[in-house]
């Protein structure tokens, strides 16, 4: 934001009552991070005492800056009649019979300010802001002016997803910004995972979601030191693959960390029906009986690629498509072989052949004694 008239006047007898009055409040309550203003020939810059935290040099909210870009110059007001203190802001830096010009560079979620002197004539001065001084009015100490080109005034904006905004002095190390860490970077289908999050707004209440196709997995509220934890379970019918795990932000901003969902293990997965034995080892097809498939499973894990057959006596045929070394079925394979049920058919077999063979017999005799008469 940059206008004219500045809402905090820095030099000797300014003010501007009803634009402070009706802007600041503007300022605040819609997030804007600096505003330029001139107007005054001298330099100020500071913060609404609203927005400072307990920690020096940290603040939060707009920046209020006043700069001098021409050769005119004024003085500034006494601290007795500072209109920034007597207002309820903070100057942190103040300058009379010097000229600036600023550098903004705006990258990410940061915007770094730098004012560079382009003038100082006779008498010029800068006072700096004494941190956490007693009293009930600011001090400040004189700060030496440097030649013209050098740095002047420097401070850094950051505003992260989660809406926080963090302003800076030089040499004042930023909060962290939200982060999102997994107990693991792998999951398997239908497992449970940690989900932890630093850096977020107390309070917040933080949507939990499997993407890209959004899948609601919990929602977790970040405590007073701006972190959260969650276990949270992967859905057992997911597809395979990378996906992310998101934090949802009330503001609607999201952030993310990588997942990889992969199949169940084989070993772990098998059942005590012949189904999910079947579909564990992925090469064999699960007929009816609920005990056929397990026996089933584990003849055809050994023969490779097989189609099961259960019934309902626990026996199982199995129509193997090859064994696992090479070698042709049943092939140097005398164990574990499926009973295929020939044994109860033998009886029959051989009373049927029995009658086969009398059967033969009488034939015979009856052509013999035909050819006989």
């Amino acid at each position: 934001m940059t206008f004219h008239q500045p809402v905090y006047s820095t030099s000797s007898g300014r003010d501007e009552p009803v634009l402070r009055k009706y802007w600041v409040p503007v300022f605040e309550e819609n997030g804007v991070d600096l505003v330029l203003m001139g107007h005054d020939h001298t330099y100020g810059r500071g913060y609404k005492n609203s927005d400072k935290t307990g920690t020096t040099g940290l603040t939060t909210g707009p920046v209020y800056a006043v700069s001098n870009s021409g050769a005119k110059h004024y003085d500034l007001a006494t601290e007795e009649k500072n209109v920034w203190t007597n207002n309820g802001a903070t100057q942190v830096l103040r300058g009379e019979n010097v000229t600036t010009y600023q550098v903004i560079d705006v990258s990410g979620d940061q915007l770094v300010y730098r004012s560079y002197l382009a003038e100082k004539v006779d008498g010029a001065r800068s006072f700096a802001l004494v941190p956490d001084a007693a009293g009930e009015r600011p001090v400040y100490a004189p700060k030496e002016v440097p030649a013209v080109g050098g740095l002047y005034d420097e401070f850094t904006v950051t505003k992260y997803a989660t809406g926080e905004k963090w302003v800076t002095e030089a040499g004042v190390e930023t909060p962290a910004g939200p982060k999102l860490s997994l107990g693991s970077a792998s999951v398997q289908r239908g497992g449970k995972l940690a989900v932890s999050g630093s850096g977020f707004v107390p309070g917040t209440k933080i949507g939990i979601e499997l993407h890209s196709t959004p899948v609601a997995l919990g929602e977790a509220t970040v405590g007073d030191d701006r972190a959260f934890a969650q276990e949270v379970a992967i859905p057992a019918n997911v597809e395979t693959g990378e996906h992310r795990i998101v934090a949802k932000l009330p503001n609607g901003a999201e952030v993310s960390a990588p997942l990889s969902v992969t199949a169940v293990d084989g070993g772990a997965a098998a059942g005590a029906d012949g189904g999910s034995s079947a579909a564990a080892n992925g090469s064999a097809n699960a007929g009816s009986g609920a005990d056929a498939g397990s026996g089933a499973a584990a003849n055809a894990a050994a023969s490779g690629s097989s189609d099961v057959t259960g019934t309902a006596s626990s026996e199982a045929t199995i129509e193997s498509q090859g064994n696992a070394d090479g070698s042709k079925p049943g092939a140097g394979k005398t164990d574990g072989l499926a009973t295929t049920g020939g044994a109860e058919w033998l009886p029959l077999g051989i009373a049927g052949a029995g009658l086969l063979v009398a059967g033969a017999i009488l034939v015979l005799a009856r052509r013999r004694a035909a050819a006989q008469q």
